[in-house]
């Protein structure tokens, strides 16, 4: 079984190839934005992107119509799932990595009066963003049709990212940092819980995904 949900990781990997030069653009977008706003604001760009480059693997499925080569190959379907969630893992915390980087780099560079608290305030939040929008989208996708799914699970988390950078931009953050005071002092408590809660979640969503999956007819 370990061999065979390697195989679909791989698979899952490489079927994706197309997307990564686009992961460009999350850099310059973050470079940008951590230069005019704060160093912490970079971590936006890979966190909500990468929500994109998670979910546009089955749109390429899709396209190819591998579903119909899922169900002749000597692979369980439980299997699939947990291939198709291990790339969503990988690209969330290889996003997750990229703006921990990018963070430190402009830190240093912009001489910021940054603080551990708000380096992993903006690390954890994005990580939590990224394995919603994870858990939430993938057992639909595996369920429905990539046309049909995406706008019903996609709008809710539009419409979050739009007011955190509202949040930001007017400059209402110092509000939230503030109403945390017990994070502030606990820093690194905060960080490996919002990294145990995302992967909670992702572990659910792959359980729920699993059995839609085994009911859903191959056509």
């Amino acid at each position: 079984m370990v061999h065979r949900v390697f195989c679909m990781f791989r698979l899952e990997f490489n079927a994706a190839k197309s997307v990564y030069p686009l992961m460009i653009f999350e850099v310059v977008l973050a470079g940008v934005l951590g230069m005019v706003r704060r160093p912490e604001v970079a971590a936006l760009p890979f966190l909500v992107l990468a929500t994109f480059f998670g979910g546009t693997i089955f749109s390429i499925h899709e396209r190819s119509h591998s579903d119909k080569l899922f169900g002749v190959l000597p692979v369980r379907r439980s299997e699939v799932v947990i291939g198709r969630y291990m790339y969503g893992l990988g690209m969330g915390l290889f996003n997750l990595a990229l703006a921990a980087v990018a963070i430190v780099i402009l830190w240093h560079t912009t001489a910021s009066d940054m603080t551990a608290f708000r380096f992993l305030a903006a690390l954890s939040g994005g990580w939590l963003f990224y394995c919603l929008a994870v858990s939430i989208s993938y057992p639909i996708y595996f369920r429905l049709d990539f046309s049909r799914a995406y706008i019903f699970t996609m709008l809710p988390f539009m419409v979050l990212v739009v007011a955190t950078v509202f949040v930001v931009f007017k400059g209402h953050l110092s509000t939230l940092v503030d109403a945390a005071n017990y994070l502030s002092a606990h820093a690194a408590i905060m960080g490996w819980l919002a990294l145990a809660t995302g992967l909670v979640l992702l572990l659910i969503s792959g359980v729920i995904a699993t059995q839609l999956y085994r009911t859903k007819e191959l056509n």
